[in-house]
């Protein structure tokens, strides 16, 4: 895939997003965090901070670190993926809202 569509395209974030999809359901976290991190990267470089597909991968990063009961990281993603959502969607909509209720789940979690 690399060859074909180069490093940086957002062929290759996907391609990376959905193994990490791939290793999470198979319990692979670290290896999950690992193609997250990759697709992230490489969609902020080319898409910017403030685009729904990287707080997807956020959203995704932020689950990982919950089923690890890494708090605080679940915490710092789901705050970057609200703050995006927020600010692409609007905060009253569905999309910020369903962010902001996880975000809170992290939060609570956190402080126990």
């Amino acid at each position: 895939m690399v060859k074909v569509v180069g490093q940086d395209s957002l062929d290759t974030a996907a391609t990376l997003n959905n193994m990490g999809g791939v290793y999470q359901m198979q319990g692979k976290y670290e290896q999950a965090l690992e193609a997250y991190s990759k697709s992230l990267d490489i969609k902020i470089k080319l898409v910017g901070h403030r685009h729904p597909s990287v707080a997807d991968t956020c959203k995704n990063m932020r689950m990982v670190h919950q089923k690890k009961g890494e708090w605080d990281k679940a915490v710092e993603y789901g705050e970057q993926e609200w703050n995006i959502n927020k600010a692409v969607f609007g905060e009253d909509h569905a999309k910020a809202q369903e962010s902001l209720r996880r975000l809170n789940i992290a939060r609570n979690n956190l402080q126990q």
